[in-house]
């Protein structure tokens, strides 16, 4: 079928994936779970229920770019905020032989998938009206997240992008040849642009680049018992500390 896979009903691409999720669970040990789509937008990621009641979360990238080298990236920061205090997370599992990162053929797709499976989180979302107490908890974990990840260091199999360009890597669609903008919109918009681009340059300058989440919303953010678990850590990347606070208040 290949890339026609992913223009089927939504419930058909997840009746597949699921079965693919399931297959690939097996890498861990894990068979005969309950499993079953929570999320299906960017990425597809699966509720997992071992036999022996155990939860987890598998997440499976089925429209992210990221390569490989990115996905070990992300499991090596995410443990090392495992070991940081004050920072709670989901806790990256290895599977029988010690790897974090899985792959198959998803034959539907014909495409090969990768995947990690985290710990599951209890709790809510904390979703787009935080209260007063939850708004201080994530300013707190932000401000904890940012100083660990100062001195943080990738492996030489990692690696991640630099938010350093407007669009954080992604494709222009209002100043490439792909624009449906006017040219009085045009040029609006590119004046705009520059002055983002110059501000975004002295802030670079002037601040260390280091790990940052990248993604760091309501929805991203779990809440239980009173306590801030922050997940969902497949957009990270190299930036400054101003970014994830940036991203956090648009989202508010």
């Amino acid at each position: 079928m290949g890339t026609e896979f992913f223009e089927l009903p939504a419930e058909e691409q997840q009746l597949s994936l699921t079965a693919f999720a399931t297959e690939l669970l097996k890498n861990y040990g894990i068979h005969g779970a309950k499993v079953s789509c929570i999320n299906f937008e960017f990425n597809a990621t699966f509720a997992v229920e071992s036999e022996s009641g155990v939860k987890y979360a598998l997440r499976i990238n089925i429209n992210s770019t990221r390569t490989v080298e990115n996905m070990q990236a992300e499991v090596e920061w995410v443990r090392h905020l495992n070991r940081t205090s004050g920072i709670d997370t989901p806790t990256p599992i290895a599977t029988v032989k010690d790897e974090y990162i899985v792959s198959g053929l998803h034959v539907e797709s014909g495409q090969t998938l990768y995947g990690v499976l985290y710990s599951w989180l209890d709790g809510e979302e904390i979703g787009d009206e935080p209260t007063h107490e939850q708004l201080v908890a994530l300013g707190a974990a932000m401000a904890r997240m940012h100083q660990s990840s100062r001195e943080f260091m990738l492996s030489e199999e990692a690696v991640l992008p630099t938010f350093s360009d407007w669009l954080w890597g992604t494709e222009d669609f209002l100043l490439s040849s792909k624009s449906l903008l006017t040219k009085e919109q045009f040029t609006a918009i590119k004046s705009a642009i520059d002055i983002i681009e110059a501000d975004t340059r002295d802030l670079f300058s002037a601040n260390p680049i280091q790990v940052i989440h990248g993604d760091l919303h309501g929805w991203n953010l779990m809440w239980h018992e009173g306590e801030l678990f922050i997940f969902d850590f497949d957009d990270c990347g190299y930036g400054i500390p101003h970014q994830d606070l940036a991203i956090t208040l648009y989202y508010l």
